[in-house]
Formats: structure tokens, sequence, C-alpha cells
């Protein structure tokens, strides 16, 4: 082999390397955004969760004393049970178009999009 073909394979590996290294650290980076945009969507979905249960039995509280002045206590205790049920069985069958569709929407378009 002659001394141009050596430098030419040199110079090309050394360029590999480089690419190489640079796709890896891109990827790193990457990786690193899409794992601090999740985080923080998981942190501030929890402080809302909190902040919403803490309103609801606020206002359940609220809507509890009220029913039971009109319609005894037995009967508002049970007609906010009734409401929660409610509450959980329309949850419960619409779980793909509240929940499991807007959860995959997020997920994919998070590490998916550009």
């Amino acid at each position: 082999m002659n001394e141009g073909t050596e430098n030419g394979f040199r110079q090309m590996w050394t360029q590999g390397k480089d690419f190489l290294s640079l796709k890896y650290r891109y990827a790193k980076l990457t990786m690193a955004e899409k794992l601090s945009v999740t985080v923080s969507m998981i942190l501030i979905l929890m402080i809302v969760a909190f902040l919403g249960t803490v309103c609801i039995y606020l206002m359940s509280v609220a809507a509890i004393t009220y029913l039971c002045y009109l319609i005894g206590p037995v009967w508002g205790y049970m007609a906010m049970g009734g409401f929660y049920m409610l509450l959980a069985i329309v949850v419960v069958v619409f779980r793909k178009s509240l929940v499991i569709n807007p959860v995959t929407r997020f997920v994919t378009r998070c590490f998916f999009d550009s």
C-alpha cells in the first residue's frame, strides 16, 4: 500500500469515529430533553391531582352539608356516594378516550416528534 491510501483510510477512520461520537452525544442530549419534559409533566400532573383532590373534598363536604339540610343526613350522604359511583362508572366506561388515548398521545408526541 502506498502512503496516500493509508492516510486516506486513517482520515476516514477518524472521521467515522468523530461522526459516531457526535451521534452518541446527540442521542444522549435528546434523551435527556425527553426525560426532563416527561418528568416535569408528571410532576405537574401530581400537583394538579393533589390540588384537585383537595378541591373536590372541600366541595363534597359543602354539598353534603347542604344536602343534609335539605333531605336529611342519611340521604345526603347516599346522594353524594351515588354521584361518585356514577362518576366512577363513567370513567371506567370511557377510560380509553379519557385516559389511555391522551396518555399515549402525549408519550408518543414527546418521544417521537422533533
